[in-house]
């Protein structure tokens, strides 16, 4: 859609008279077609857009909200949503029971399928022997080997 300011551009020259609508179209950059729309009145016009003002004053320094301690302009959009979430009752994914009534949670809150799940544990045993090999983690449980791991590393 055409900008409102080329069109009163267009619709200022052509009152002016001073130039033909090929010129006008080659001035603004606009087609000869959407030229003669507009002087004939057959273009629509597009209906102003209401604007709304900032949901809060951005132009107060940035404070430290009482509920989280986070530097927000005030009010606290973080508060407002944690507390849309406790008054619907959301409990986040991990927490979540399944169609079996366990809950859907592994580490990372996945709800993965048997052999996915094995496929997930080897992974992440990996990924912790890799790590403590390198000195970011100390020693833990899942060091030891699993009846499903294969014997060696390789």
């Amino acid at each position: 859609m055409l900008n409102p300011a080329k069109v009163a551009e267009v619709e200022q020259l052509l009152a002016a008279g001073n130039l033909s609508r090929r010129a006008i179209a080659r001035r603004t950059g606009v087609s000869r077609g959407t030229v003669a729309a507009i002087a004939s009145g057959t273009r629509r016009k597009k209906p102003p857009r209401p604007t709304a003002p900032p949901p809060f004053d951005i132009h107060m320094p940035a404070v430290r909200c009482p509920g989280c301690g986070r530097r927000v302009h005030p009010p606290c959009w973080a508060c407002a949503v944690e507390a849309l979430k406790q008054a619907k009752g959301y409990r986040p994914f991990a927490e979540r029971p399944t169609a079996s009534g366990a809950a859907a949670a592994t580490t990372l809150g996945l709800d993965l399928r048997p052999e996915h799940q094995r496929r997930y544990r080897q992974a992440r045993r990996r990924m912790l022997r890799r790590l403590r090999r390198w000195g970011e983690l100390g020693p833990g449980p899942d060091d030891a080997p699993s009846a499903d791991a294969p014997s060696c590393d390789c």
